[in-house]
């Protein structure tokens, strides 16, 4: 297995970051800094396959030197020109695609299936850019990780949130999990329903068809429930909250953000 990497600053030091799958089942990782045909012995410090995110050490100093570690950046907006650096099939050399930021939204990780926030992009990624950076300017605000195969110009790359999410678990010791409310839900778009519930006109929310035995909100929520807000963030009636000024994404973001264990404020409207 191949793929692409970047070298980034963290709290333990200089790190390469990359994908989950890129790694899976190894037994023996090396790596290649661009400009060099030295290859170097790693080791995979943490991996979430969730997040289809690993970080690797490499014990000897000397494979960064004079690396200037790629910073991170802020989510980007619709329309920003972004560059996917990589490794894909068809030769050993850097490869460098752009394109534009397409949307922004939660979707499958095709890894883990798990719903996370992802960056749509229209710049080619193929097998073996796995886990290679996306810039915007001179900074990283995504990681190259899956494209649709049965479509034209349809890649994504792994959101700056779930990045930092995860380099923050491992700071803390921690594997790298995004929670879940462990709840099966259903839009409320038809008028007549939503009257039947006793929701005001103006009023959103989900409604909360089935709870996960043991989950996390197993015993708090039940059936029948329609959650109103999170954080004090409205939910639609679409079962979507704010991201940013004019856009929406599915209000599991605002859970998955969260750390396993944190306190969340769900506001719901019960009988």
């Amino acid at each position: 297995s191949t793929g692409s990497g970047a070298i980034i600053q963290t709290e333990r030091g200089l790190r390469v970051i990359t994908n989950g799958h890129v790694v899976q089942n190894q037994v023996f990782v090396e790596l290649r800094r661009f400009g060099s045909s030295r290859k170097f012995v790693a080791e995979v410090e943490g991996v979430s396959h969730e997040c289809d995110l690993a970080l690797l050490r490499v014990r000897k100093d000397e494979f960064f030197e004079g690396a200037e570690p790629i910073e991170l950046g802020t989510l980007p907006a619709l329309g920003d020109a972004v560059t996917v650096c990589g490794y894909p099939i068809g030769g050993d050399r850097l490869s460098l695609t752009q394109g534009v930021v397409s949307r922004i939204e939660v979707s499958a990780y095709a890894h883990s299936q798990r719903p996370l926030l992802s960056v749509q992009i229209d710049a080619a990624v193929n097998s073996g850019n796995s886990g290679g950076p996306v810039f915007k300017g001179d900074k990283i605000i995504g990681i190259a990780f899956q494209a649709l195969d049965e479509s034209q110009n349809i890649a994504y790359a792994i959101a700056l949130p779930i990045i930092q999410h995860f380099l923050k678990d491992l700071a803390a010791g921690r594997s790298g999990q995004f929670p879940s409310l462990g709840v099966v839900w259903q839009r409320l778009e038809s008028d007549s329903h939503r009257r039947s519930l006793g929701l005001k006109k103006q009023e959103g929310g989900s409604l909360v068809v089935a709870v996960a035995f043991e989950g996390s909100a197993w015993g708090i929520l039940q059936a029948g429930d329609v959650l109103l807000a999170i954080d004090g963030e409205p939910i639609g009636t679409d079962g979507t909250v704010l991201l940013r000024a004019g856009e929406l994404v599915d209000h599991s973001y605002r859970i998955t953000q969260q750390h396993i264990g944190a306190p969340v404020k769900i506001s719901v409207l019960r009988d």
